[in-house]
């Protein structure tokens, strides 16, 4: 039998029942998600015969939780922990903040 769960499994009576430290830690994972997608390396400015040459320094460890941030905001998964999951653990429109990190965080480079 499969164990599924979402976020209407875990009976909350009333807001004031609500275990307020679990509701930051899973804010606190949609954050770091968030944050993972705009991480970047830091720019090295180097100035050679009067032109300023700009380089970013991305190590792996960045790239790697940039990309699985990525994935996990793109999953269709609604296990627990899952960003559907969280989204509905909050009441968000999982399509509507998935619009906004599209438009404002993984927007071209220009």
């Amino acid at each position: 039998m499969e164990n599924r769960h979402c976020a209407e499994d875990f009976e909350m009576e009333n807001s004031a029942d609500i275990n307020r430290g679990e509701l930051e830690l899973w804010g606190a994972v949609l954050l770091q998600a968030i944050e993972d997608l705009q991480l970047r390396g830091p720019v090295f400015e180097v100035v050679m015969n009067g032109i300023k040459l700009k380089s970013r320094k991305e190590g792996i460890t960045m790239r790697r939780n940039r990309n699985n941030a990525a994935a996990w905001f793109r999953s269709s998964s609604d296990d627990v922990g899952s960003f559907l999951w969280i989204c509905d653990l909050f009441g968000l429109d999982a399509d509507i903040v998935r619009a906004e990190i599209k438009k404002k965080i993984l927007k071209p480079v220009g």
